[in-house]
């Protein structure tokens, strides 16, 4: 199933910095990727041509693990990430650096139609590392205050705080599905293929306001 990259979200500024620092091993390290499904192959059953679509940081796992078999693909211990990694195959994967995405449907998520691919795109890891552990802590259904916000505590007698680096595909797609029920998404700069070395240069000098989104589809269109 290959989506055509049509809004890619570049992740982080760790990340910028790490590829700002590696001048002997420049990785590869873009990810969370939207677009269009332009084929489907045959034995595809959650998807058609023209669903658009997202990918994020895992395209595979073993499949066999008591990980996968519970949805938690992202603790598999043969879990390959979209970028930067050995596939089944022996390729490497190049993550949001291409014109396409061929993926199996396990690791595809279904857009809503609704949301904007580009604004949608940066919560498969903004939005995925927040909703993961406040469903693990039983906190994902909304909660309601009736007294002024400065006076809603909640007390428990402890302190927690915990995160995740991503979320299982099951809790990837509900994680959109509710974003896409309360038209949730980020907020970004939208940027052309030829940008990125000034937003890297920027991203250094703390010059960024909101998550780059890297246009992949219109800069292609436009070459």
């Amino acid at each position: 199933m290959p989506p055509t990259s049509s809004s890619c979200y570049w992740h982080g500024s760790q990340q910028l910095m790490q590829l700002l620092n590696q001048n002997k091993n420049k990785k590869k390290r873009l990810h969370e990727f939207s677009g269009v499904a332009t084929e489907v192959g045959c034995k595809v059953k959650k998807f058609k041509e023209g669903d658009k679509v997202e990918v994020g940081c895992i395209v595979g796992a073993c499949h066999s693990c008591d990980n996968c078999a519970n949805d938690l693909e992202n603790y598999c211990p043969k879990m390959i990430f979209s970028y930067n990694a050995p596939y089944y195959d022996g390729t490497i994967t190049n993550g949001g650096y291409s014109d396409m995405m061929v993926a199996n449907e396990r690791y595809v998520v279904r857009f809503p139609e609704n949301l904007p691919l580009d604004a949608g795109a940066p919560l498969l890891c903004a939005g995925i590392t927040v909703h993961s552990p406040m469903k693990y802590f039983g906190l994902s259904n909304p909660v309601s205050c009736s007294i002024p916000p400065k006076k809603c505590r909640l007390h428990t007698g402890r302190k927690l705080v915990a995160d995740t680096a991503m979320g299982g595909m099951k809790e990837t797609q509900e994680m959109i599905d509710f974003a896409g029920k309360h038209n949730i998404t980020a907020d970004i700069e939208l940027i052309p293929m030829d940008y990125v070395n000034t937003a890297m240069k920027r991203l250094a000098k703390a010059d960024v306001r909101y998550r780059f989104v890297i246009d992949i589809g219109n800069t292609l269109a436009s070459a």
